[in-house]
């Protein structure tokens, strides 16, 4: 139960339902206490366990669709590599921006507003509980980038 969504018993072979079955009939959900580094960055960053179920999840929004289908961001480690680009000094807020990795995701991957799929990335991770998130490696106390307007957006 990795992901924060009701599983389909109809599909799965029987091992698996009845598996499923038990989970959902106890309550017993994904936990860990001390979470290693590498596997908080193989969570997943869609329909992840540990978001706030309290606010409205942006996991279908445009920018959500073009990270998962054009910058293959499936994990909450692909998410940190997109938002940690709002701390590269070349980066520009702005949909034309002309720094490396923005012009690569242009070209390279089909992108037309990487720094809307940057943006979406930094929200999409604070939705999530930072107890989910891995801690940077550079000792900074802030572990997801922020927008200018302070919203994550």
């Amino acid at each position: 139960m990795v992901q924060g969504f009701p599983v389909s018993q109809r599909d799965p072979p029987a091992l698996h339902r009845t598996l499923v079955k038990c989970l959902n009939k106890y309550g017993l959900t994904f936990a860990t206490v001390n979470p290693s580094t590498a596997l908080l960055q193989q969570m997943p960053l869609w329909h992840h366990p540990g978001e706030d179920s309290t606010k409205r999840q942006e996991n279908n929004g445009r920018a959500a669709r073009c990270m998962r289908a054009n910058h293959a961001a499936l994990t909450i480690g692909d998410g940190l590599d997109i938002a940690l680009r709002m701390r590269d000094p070349l980066h520009s807020n702005q949909a034309t921006c002309a720094c490396d990795r923005c012009e690569a995701d242009r070209t390279s991957h089909g992108c037309s507003d990487p720094h809307a799929c940057v943006t979406k990335a930094a929200s999409r991770l604070k939705q999530i509980h930072p107890r989910w998130i891995p801690k940077p490696d550079h000792g900074d106390d802030e572990s997801v980038p922020i927008a200018p307007d302070g919203s994550g957006e």
